[in-house]
Formats: structure tokens, C-alpha cells, sequence
């Protein structure tokens, strides 16, 4: 099952740089820039994500491994379009 926003472009993105790099058993994708709107140093242009998110490629691998994969297939929106990015791996 895969959850995400159609009319948000970076979670779209997000969801197409995942899927060309992992086999995904499920995936949702939240924006939680909303909340972040009042922080010091908000710049709206940047999106706060939560990501859920099951793969085969994680099947014996660490947790930091597996957020290490995903940090590296995600590195460029990170360094665009991603403020933050909250990972929960689902086993």
C-alpha cells in the first residue's frame, strides 16, 4: 500500500526516487510542514516529511542501514526540496 499526496510534487518526488531504487512493500509519505510553520528558522520552500515505509531490500539489514539507503536515493531532494525527514522503517 502506497499513500502519498499526488498534488505535492516533492512528496511525489520522494515516492518516484524510492521506488526506482527499492522494491516497496509499503510506503506513505506525510507532510508535516504545517507544524513547522512557526519555528525560527521555517522557509516554506523546504518540506518537513514523515515517511513509513516497508522494503525487500531491508530484510536483514540494520535500521541505520536502511536509513542510510534511503538518505543516499533521496540526496539531492534533500539538498533541494527536504528540511527534515522522520523515517519509520516498518519489519
Amino acid at each position: 500500500m502506497n499513500k502519498v499526496d499526488a498534488k505535492n510534487e516533492v512528496a511525489a518526488a520522494v515516492q518516484l526516487a524510492l521506488a526506482a531504487n527499492l522494491t516497496l512493500q509499503h510506503l506513505e509519505i506525510t507532510d508535516d510542514s504545517s507544524k513547522h510553520t512557526k519555528h525560527k528558522h521555517f522557509n516554506e520552500s523546504k518540506k518537513y516529511f514523515t515517511i513509513k515505509i516497508t522494503a525487500l531490500e531491508f530484510v536483514d539489514k540494520s535500521l541505520l542501514e536502511c536509513h542510510r539507503m534511503i538518505y543516499l536515493y533521496l540526496d539531492d531532494l534533500m539538498a533541494s526540496s527536504i528540511h527534515a525527514l522522520s523515517i519509520k522503517i516498518i519489519k
